[in-house]
C-alpha cells in the first residue's frame, strides 16, 4: 500500500462515524493526517495529528501478527490506543483533554 492509500485509509478510519464532535480530517501530502475535536461546544476545536510513520509501524506489526485482519480493522485497533496515550505520534495543537482524547478514540474505534 502507498503513502497516498495508507492516508486515505486512517482518514476513514478516523471519519467514518456519527460522532459529529470529530470532523475535517485531511492530508496534504506531508506525514500528518489531521483531524478536529470537539468536546465542549462552548470551545474552539481542538486539532489532532497523528503521524503516519508511526501509525505504519504498528500496523506493519499488527500485520504481521494478523495476515488474515483486514486493515482498516487493524487500524481500529491501533488508533484508538494512540489516541488515548501519550505516546510520540499524535500531536495536539493544544493540551488534549480526557474527552478530547475519548471521543476521538471512539471515533477510531468506530463506537
Amino acid at each position: 500500500m502507498d503513502t497516498a492509500a495508507f492516508a486515505d485509509l486512517v482518514m476513514d478510519v478516523l471519519m467514518q462515524h456519527s460522532d459529529r464532535r470529530v470532523t475535517g480530517g485531511s492530508w496534504n501530502g506531508d506525514g500528518l493526517v489531521e483531524t478536529f475535536v470537539q468536546a465542549d461546544p462552548n470551545e474552539q476545536p481542538n486539532r489532532v495529528a497523528v503521524d503516519l510513520a508511526r501509525v505504519f509501524e504498528q500496523y506493519g506489526a499488527a500485520r504481521e501478527a494478523q495476515p488474515q485482519t483486514p486493515p482498516i480493522d487493524l487500524l481500529r485497533m491501533i488508533l484508538p490506543g494512540m489516541l488515548m496515550s501519550e505516546e510520540p505520534g499524535v500531536l495536539w495543537i493544544r493540551p488534549a483533554t480526557f474527552a478530547e482524547r475519548n471521543i476521538v478514540a471512539n471515533a477510531a474505534a468506530g463506537r
